[in-house]
């Protein structure tokens, strides 16, 4: 059973190294969440190691960016790792190897602080041309918008890969954006390619966790059941769900709202991941 918190301090002695989400847990890609900062810093004042583990589809630079921008300054945390990075990491490589010649952009335009932007390959014309596609970034237009593209793409057999495998986001304004999630899962059920990067695939993890040589008991923080809960737990992690993300309409009256104990329960049993606490916002 999820034991409900309302403060960090309580559990922080018996963990030797946290792995901290973004998105949804420590802002909302606008503002910090009150109190964000001071639980970072209180993390940080345990002397182990903070690492910050994002489904974004930025690189790491970037990343870092809009952090120093909302507030959260690098003293907060020792390492940042999200998926854009291991994707950009894999794009560079693939593409000297000469297995990657040039690429499409399937939601937008690729811009500097995206990977395509940030890895020197050239960008198709058209999808057709192109020997992947990218989707990363967010939309508010309907799931099926990009499927003529997809259908076409995938009876070619070119592969599509995802850069964030989040579904949906909860926006600041309340609505819901799709995520390139949304769109990997659409190609694969027409027999398409994928390959993702990020939560809650181990690959991050591991990334993130090399960095804590020798870590005995981990806590991932997050958001999100299916990415940061069901991705902790199976890098071997305790897991804190943080319920003013993007389950907060399922879970409470409001965004920081205590979650109601039977509400969590039933979500847990749809999505078949259970997380060790939750509380309702990150506050030391």
């Amino acid at each position: 059973m999820t034991r409900i918190l309302d403060r960090l301090g309580p559990i922080i002695d018996r963990y030797d190294v946290f792995i901290v989400d973004q998105w949804g847990c420590l802002h909302d890609g606008h503002a910090a969440h009150p109190g964000a900062v001071d639980a970072l810093r209180a993390l940080r004042a345990t002397g182990r190691p903070v690492l910050l583990v994002s489904n974004s589809g930025r690189p790491a630079a970037p990343s870092v960016d809009i952090l120093r921008s909302l507030g959260f300054g690098d003293d907060l945390y020792d390492g940042m790792f999200t998926a854009g990075e291991l994707a950009r990491v894999w794009l560079e490589a693939a593409h000297r190897a000469g297995r990657v010649g040039s690429a499409w952009s399937l939601l937008s335009p690729p811009d500097p602080s995206s990977v395509l932007g940030s890895v020197d390959i050239p960008i198709a014309p058209r999808p057709e041309e192109a020997d992947v596609l990218v989707v990363s970034g967010i939309t508010f237009e309907a799931a099926d918008h990009q499927d003529a593209v997809l259908r076409s793409a995938a009876d070619r057999g070119t592969p599509l890969l995802c850069i964030n495998p989040d579904r949906v986001s909860l926006q600041p304004d309340g609505r819901y954006a799709l995520c390139p999630g949304t769109f990997a899962a659409r190609y694969s059920a027409m027999g398409g390619e994928v390959r993702a990067w990020g939560k809650p695939g181990r690959e991050i993890y591991a990334a993130a966790l090399a960095q804590a040589p020798g870590w005995r008991r981990g806590l991932a923080i997050g958001d999100s059941l299916e990415h940061d809960i069901a991705g902790g737990a199976g890098a071997g992690l305790d897991t804190l769900l943080i319920t003013r993300g993007i389950h907060w309409p399922e879970l409470a009256d409001s965004p920081t709202g205590r979650p109601a104990a039977a509400r969590l329960a039933r979500l847990c049993a749809d999505v078949g991941v259970t997380p060790t606490y939750a509380m309702p916002v990150v506050r030391a």
